[in-house]
């Protein structure tokens, strides 16, 4: 029952791949997400690292994240404000994974962003009738590891099902100094009754990665390909994010399903930087001068080196429904889901070698995002021969933005939109 409002219509093909548990068990030591999908048609992965581990992406047919819709149990899980897929939140969520159905190119209408490049769409584990208990362990190259323990408790009094997982993922990283140091958990509660199924789950991560976000510059790659530009020893990525999950289906009627969910996923974490030269006037902070004892002189000064926090503090939660019939002949749904998204940008500095007026993590910016997005569609589905199907889709969307406060260039936003598609 679950995954009626994400997967391709019955009978419509398409370039869709999909990808099963046995194949994601074969193939997962511990690199993130994209890497496990790195073999399906038409993609191609990145690593920061340079070992798969941390930071990594995935383009489709060239598209990067901001242009894939990607959904776990039909939920959202582009980030609602840069449409980006932040893999690294979701440490080897493979694991946990029951199937992953890719479509390529311009997909049908489904929960969350916009399929403009695809759709990856996340199944997580499914009924498991057997108890079971896992162990896993690996090490390879850069001193990478994964070690990860799962059990399941099959079905208990002929109606209930638990899994859970912890997993620890580290890697030095291919690239100097980017190392990566990832936890995660997974956990779900299920009920199957005869025409009710309830669903609970609860997972996410924190991860700690080094940052190698700038590359190796071309001039230089042919003699120093493991080349990284930070030296600060905590140029990090620190950053927690927790989903939960509420799935309820019904068989209203033999051909007849009906399927609610709700969802909320909590993140908060920073970046940290060790920045140059910079203008005292972009923090918010005054001018300062440097008396000279040597001989008299004063020096002003108008910039300074610093180390600097950008933080996210998210909220994101919303409401799902599909309604799915099953004629003898096509298939037909409505669907669609109302999310809210709360977005809080924040800066701090933590050193700065010319403080002036600054105090202990002096906020330099504060912003905030609200973005409320509702969306209704109907699929249509419909052999008209052997070899011939009929398929329908429409959607109607709208969204309202809502940005305050100032960036971290000290300008001021203030800004309401709204935009129907």
């Amino acid at each position: 029952m679950w995954g009626i409002s994400s997967r391709a219509p019955q009978g419509i093909n398409g370039s869709n791949s999909n990808v099963s548990k046995a194949q994601l068990d074969r193939q997962n030591n511990g690199q993130d997400l994209p890497f496990l999908l790195q073999l399906t048609p038409s993609a191609v992965v990145t690593s920061d690292a340079g070992a798969g581990v941390g930071y990594t992406g995935i383009r489709l047919r060239g598209s990067d994240a901001t242009r894939i819709n990607a959904t776990i149990n039909d939920m959202p899980l582009n980030d609602p404000e840069s449409h980006q897929v932040y893999w690294v939140n979701l440490p080897d969520i493979g694991a946990s994974t029951d199937n992953i159905e890719i479509q390529r190119g311009i997909g049908s209408s489904t929960n969350g962003a916009g399929a403009f490049g695809g759709s990856i769409n996340i199944q997580t584990l499914k009924r498991n009738a057997v108890a079971y208990a896992q162990l896993s362990n690996s090490y390879g190259s850069f001193n990478t590891q994964r070690h990860s323990v799962g059990m399941g408790t099959g079905m208990l009094n002929k109606y209930f099902t638990l899994d859970a997982r912890l997993s620890y993922i580290a890697s030095d990283g291919y690239i100097d100094r980017a190392s990566s140091n990832l936890k995660s958990y997974f956990l779900a509660g299920n009920y199957y009754g005869n025409r009710h199924s309830l669903r609970l789950l609860a997972f996410g991560g924190h991860e700690i990665t080094y940052q190698a976000w700038e590359g190796v510059p071309a001039e230089i790659i042919d003699t120093n390909r493991t080349y990284n530009p930070y030296t600060y020893d905590n140029q990090v990525d620190d950053y927690r994010q927790n989903h939960y999950q509420l799935h309820y289906g019904y068989q209203l009627a033999s051909r007849l399903t009906l399927k609610l969910g709700l969802h909320y996923t909590k993140g908060s974490g920073f970046y940290e930087q060790y920045q140059t030269n910079q203008d005292l006037a972009s923090y918010g902070l005054n001018n300062t001068t440097v008396y000279n004892t040597a001989n008299g002189d004063t020096t002003l000064i108008t910039n300074t080196d610093l180390v600097r926090r950008k933080w996210l503090d998210n909220d994101f939660y919303g409401a799902t429904y599909a309604l799915l019939f099953k004629p003898q002949k096509g298939e037909f749904m409505l669907g669609g889901a109302l999310n809210q998204y709360d977005g809080k940008h924040f800066g701090e500095l933590i050193w700065a070698q010319f403080a002036a007026n600054s105090q202990i993590r002096q906020p330099y910016y504060n912003s905030k995002g609200l973005k409320t997005d509702g969306t209704i569609f109907v699929k249509m589905s419909y052999p008209i021969a052997q070899k011939l199907n009929a398929f329908a889709d429409v959607q109607y969307r709208q969204i309202n933005y809502q940005i305050t406060g100032n960036d971290d260039g000290q300008d001021s936003l203030a800004l309401d939109l709204n935009y129907h598609f």
